[in-house]
């Protein structure tokens, strides 16, 4: 059955101002090959298009870390043209997308723990339109910022604003995971989960407070001694 272009765009919209009922619907419905198409299909071409300015910025770390030394006087000769730059699109929209499958997992495995009786599918369709929000949405803004030097990072997340401040440390990287599109992509899933399920909000709210604790440690720590290793 096909979906006319306005309720499809309606749903597109939800997400971002009725996302409780939105988002229930879709898991009610196990309803995601729109979002799913669109989150490939933006990030793709935002990988793409911003893919020779990512590979300059990755030359210049590596030039300025510590493995710089191991290079015994080479140049560092990175480019994306052509087939390259296509192949890094291509990658970057299928990481995302495995992302998002992770994600789910997760949310399916800490939610049913709390009492919530669903199968993955369930989540994994409330998480892809969901992701419209917390992976569609800045990527775009992402790739505007690095055509435009704006600050992105800086204004995004709190970790930029802390480190603006002059602070370092892991719980800086820490506190850099909980950027204002992963609390709102997470405040939208609760409020989805919540009208989906039955689960009480405060409840729901709570699982995904935890949710986003655990991840920004576990991802935080890792980047912190990742950056360590390397010098960066």
């Amino acid at each position: 059955m096909t979906v006319p272009v306005e309720s499809q765009l309606a749903r597109i919209t939800g997400v971002f101002t009725r996302p409780a009922p939105t988002l229930a619907a879709a898991a009610r419905d196990r309803r995601f090959m729109a979002a799913m198409l669109i989150l490939i299909l933006v990030v793709g071409l935002c990988g793409w298009i911003s893919a020779p300015l990512q590979m300059e910025r990755s030359r210049a770390m590596l030039q300025q870390s510590s493995l710089n030394e191991y290079m015994q006087g080479e140049a560092i000769n990175l480019t994306a043209q052509g087939w390259q730059r296509v192949a890094i699109s291509a990658w970057v929209a299928l990481m995302s997308l495995l992302a998002v499958v992770i994600v789910a997992f997760l949310l399916y495995l800490i939610y049913g723990v709390a009492g919530v009786e669903g199968q993955y599918s369930h989540f994994f369709s409330l998480t892809v339109n969901a992701a419209l929000i917390g992976t569609v949405l800045p990527r775009i803004l992402m790739t505007i910022a690095s055509m435009t030097d704006l600050p992105f990072h800086a204004w995004a997340s709190p970790g930029g604003w802390v480190r603006l401040a002059g602070m370092k440390g892991p719980l800086v990287s820490v506190i850099g995971q909980m950027d204002i599109f992963t609390i709102w992509f997470l405040l939208a899933v609760a409020l989805g989960i919540s009208a989906w399920s039955g689960i009480s909000r405060s409840r729901s709210l709570g699982v995904a407070l935890g949710y986003l604790v655990f991840k920004s440690v576990v991802l935080g720590l890792l980047g912190y001694f990742g950056s360590r290793v390397v010098g960066v």
